[in-house]
């Protein structure tokens, strides 16, 4: 079922990630194609499942609706899955499907380059009443979406009110951590350093190994590049090498230190302001949402805030109900977006801890994109593999 080319999602299913009802019987086989990317054929069970509903059974059809939203998206159907995240924000207000469903729709916005609409689709779930968690999650896209630079509605001073409602609400490490780097970037765009690095050290200190992290040592680096304090930003260095080289087999090999390649010490104007890139240690290891990975080097470019890595790249995934691997050759990781592109040589493997079940593995794929935030994948198979 699968067409050369065509980019392909995986099921939220295989992730351990719950959204609504997930298992409903009349669900059961889009969830499963879904969970093996099977999604032009889960489109169809859907489909069928809402002409078969009645109409009294509201959360059936807004959770249906929702995930023929998510195939449609996972095909590049980007009009057609906005129909339909829009059909149970507009019309299921009140199910369990409603604010998955408005935050891919501000999502799917924020993916097209539509920064307003995607304020829009927020602004209204937030007004329309969520669950604490589901509005934790709404404000904090807001904030980021707001300060976001270039955007043509960056707004500082709201994202930083809507950053401070938070901050006695987040709850894990890396929502903590997450929320201090928004505060961190927001207060150094409003020209407050001392404010910024204090919230930038707290998400070294909360999450080491975190995305965030890597992002707060660079602002850090950066800023004492630019005002020509080299031995601060060695000791940032030497720090950020610590806190993220590990081994590629902590069993067999020893660690191998950190190999810094872009900058010499008696150079630190190279570094120019809220820009520039780090290579950082070997073998480090990055975590977000209790995604994993690896890779044998990273460069981190605070411009674009994006990190790459290449050589002998690994995400690994553990949850309750399923183990999820992914190997290639590079990884782009889009910090505004939490997208990871894996490239080259693309493999993946999922497995489901349930009595008797066999893992499901997709080989030779030329790039494989995961949402670190919502869990989505989506993959495009390389030539060879069809």
């Amino acid at each position: 079922m699968k067409r050369p080319g065509l980019m392909i999602a995986l099921g939220l299913l295989v992730l351990g990630v719950s959204l609504c009802v997930v298992g409903a019987t009349p669900l059961e086989d889009a969830y499963r194609l879904m969970a093996h990317g099977e999604f032009e054929r889960a489109v169809e069970a859907l489909e069928r499942v809402l002409a078969e509903a009645p109409e009294q059974a509201g959360e059936l059809r807004a959770e249906a609706t929702f995930l023929l939203g998510r195939a449609r998206e996972s095909l590049g159907e980007l009009d057609a899955a906005r129909d339909m995240y829009r059909v149970v924000t507009e019309e299921f207000t009140t199910s369990r499907a409603f604010a998955g469903a408005c935050l891919s729709l501000a999502k799917l916005h924020a993916r097209r380059g539509e920064p307003a609409e995607a304020v829009t689709t927020l602004e209204a779930a937030i007004a329309g009443g969520l669950s604490p968690e589901q509005e934790f999650r709404a404000k904090l896209f807001l904030a980021e979406v707001i300060s976001a630079p270039g955007s043509g509605i960056e707004d500082q001073d709201h994202a930083l009110e809507l950053f401070q409602g938070l901050d006695d609400k987040a709850r894990n490490p890396s929502d903590v951590a997450r929320l201090n780097y928004g505060l961190g970037f927001c207060y150094q765009r409003k020209g407050d350093w001392q404010k910024a690095e204090e919230h930038y050290i707290t998400v070294a200190k909360t999450a080491p190994r975190s995305l965030w992290a890597a992002y707060s040592f660079m602002q850090r680096i950066s800023y004492y590049r630019r005002m020509r304090l080299g031995d601060d930003a060695d000791r940032l260095e030497e720090q950020l090498s610590e806190q993220l080289a590990l081994p590629v087999d902590g069993a067999q090999q020893e660690p191998r230190a950190p190999k810094w390649g872009l900058r010499q010490k008696e150079e630190p104007e190279a570094q120019p302001a809220e820009g520039g890139e780090i290579e950082l240690p070997r073998n480090a290891v990055f975590s977000h949402n209790g995604y994993n990975i690896a890779a044998e080097k990273f460069v981190l470019n605070s411009a674009d805030r994006v990190l790459a890595g290449h050589g002998n790249v690994s995400l690994v995934n553990s949850t309750q109900t399923a183990r999820t691997e992914i190997h290639a050759i590079s990884v782009r990781i889009d910090l505004r977006s939490r997208d990871a592109l894996f490239a080259g040589k693309v493999s993946y493997e999922t497995e489901t801890k349930t009595p008797g079940a066999k893992p499901h593995k997709i080989a030779d794929l030329q790039e494989l994109v995961i949402d670190l935030d919502t869990g989505l994948l989506r993959f495009r198979l390389s030539e060879a593999a069809h």
